[in-house]
């Protein structure tokens, strides 16, 4: 029994010695970083200082082309990460974080540029003048051509230009009334006892737009006094109802009665 238990020693320390002896298994070899985006970011600061120099020193050079054009970065930002992975295989690819900072900033002006345009062709003072000159110029004509018209009591006008076009005051009337979208509203004085008497003072009016249509979007009559008579006509137009027609759109009390009843 004593012998075999010095036996299983001696294998035990021989086993400890071999393991001791044995050479250690080398460290997995650390995969190299690869930066992707140092190459689109020199692109971009190269063509961002162009940029610059040819706004100041070449007239009329517009730069709100380049900042369209921006979003070519991304597509040379994705080049550059495809070839890198397919070039160095074995390499950890990383994004230069300063990079792609870089590219979201000028995509982030690419829109704020694309935007600016069409606001300040909408709000800004000259597309503002020329729109309350259309307004007026148009109120002022409508106004002497329904000034035989007694039954009214009252309009409003509304006038709008498309925001995607660039407006003056310079523009003539006639080009900026092609473009406009009218609206209009008549309150007349009444009362009336049918929906036949109210369309007989409808008709008349609508026949003096005569020339609108295309660029009316709704004209609407209401009654300022006795029972509440509405007509409401909206685009495409047709301007020449006779009134009996025009009895059969007008919105009456004894409408809503029968369809309550």
């Amino acid at each position: 029994m004593w012998n075999t238990e010095v036996s299983a020693m001696t294998e035990q320390n021989q086993a400890a010695s071999q393991a001791a002896q044995a050479p250690a298994q080398p460290p997995a070899p650390k995969r190299p970083f690869r930066r992707v985006g140092t190459f689109t970011m020199g692109v971009a600061l190269v063509a961002a200082g162009l940029v610059a120099l040819a706004a100041m020193f070449v007239p009329g050079f517009d730069p709100t082309l380049a900042f369209r054009l921006s979003p070519l970065l991304f597509l040379l930002l994705g080049g550059e990460l495809i070839l890198s992975h397919f070039q160095f295989p074995a390499a950890r690819l990383r994004y230069d974080f300063l990079s792609t900072v870089v590219c979201f900033f000028l995509l982030g002006a690419a829109a704020c540029m694309a935007v600016v345009p069409a606001l300040w062709n909408y709000l800004g003072p000259p597309a503002m003048e020329a729109r309350a000159q259309l307004q007026g110029q148009l109120e002022a004509q409508l106004r002497q051509e329904l000034a035989d018209q007694a039954q009214i009591a009252g309009m409003y006008l509304h006038t709008e230009l498309p925001y995607y076009e660039q407006y003056t005051a310079a523009d003539s009337y006639e080009a900026l009334l092609d473009q406009a979208d009218i609206r209009l509203h008549f309150a007349l004085f009444g009362p009336y006892g049918d929906a036949q008497a109210f369309s007989q003072d409808c008709a008349p009016i609508l026949a003096k737009l005569e020339g609108l249509e295309e660029q009316l979007v709704y004209v609407e009559f209401s009654c300022r006094q006795g029972p509440d008579y509405q007509l409401y006509l909206n685009s495409p137009f047709r301007l020449d109802f006779p009134p009996e027609q025009l009895a059969a759109l007008v919105d009456s009390p004894e409408a809503e009665a029968l369809e309550l009843a």
